[in-house]
């Protein structure tokens, strides 16, 4: 079996995942209505609408919900990095000092933009895609992002 090939038994495996009810937006941490961080299934994010569980269209469809993100960089080091990108037939195009400068900017323009160190998404399952919920706006702060998700849900359900 091929790289494909194991993709496509994910993507299907995750497919079939069956909607639960620690996936209900009863079961996740709640702020003023609005689900922080919730747990949902695998293949949320890639579930064609008109396949989804009626019972996840009936919890999620016009329910804004928020995921919280941190700076995020997934190798510890330059080493790491280019052991990554050979495991996935990429080559290595920048030099260590590159790569620290980079990340450096990275970080930097991170921190900028998200004083705290936290981006808080607001999306919504709302057929704005096809497959996935729609990114509704970033916030730099919870606060923020919870009433502007209580702004499109009380619009969407007055």
């Amino acid at each position: 079996m091929d790289e494909l090939d194991r993709m496509y038994a994910m993507y299907a495996a995750a497919a079939a995942e069956p909607y639960l009810p620690e996936y209900r937006p009863q079961a996740q941490e709640l702020i003023d209505g609005i689900p922080i961080n919730p747990k949902l299934r695998r293949s949320f994010e890639t579930t064609d609408n008109g396949q989804r569980d009626p019972a996840e269209v009936r919890d999620w469809w016009g329910l804004p919900f928020i995921r919280s993100e941190e700076f995020y960089v997934p190798d510890a080091s330059y080493a790491d990095f280019c052991q990554r990108l050979e495991r996935y037939g990429s080559q290595v195009k920048e030099t260590e000092a590159e790569y620290n400068a980079r990340l450096k900017e990275m970080r930097r323009k991170w921190f900028a933009a998200w004083p705290a160190g936290i981006r808080h998404d607001v999306y919504c399952l709302d057929g704005g895609a096809w497959d996935r919920s729609t990114w509704r706006g970033s916030f730099s702060s919870l606060a923020q992002a919870v009433a502007y998700a209580k702004e499109l849900r009380d619009a969407r359900w007055p």
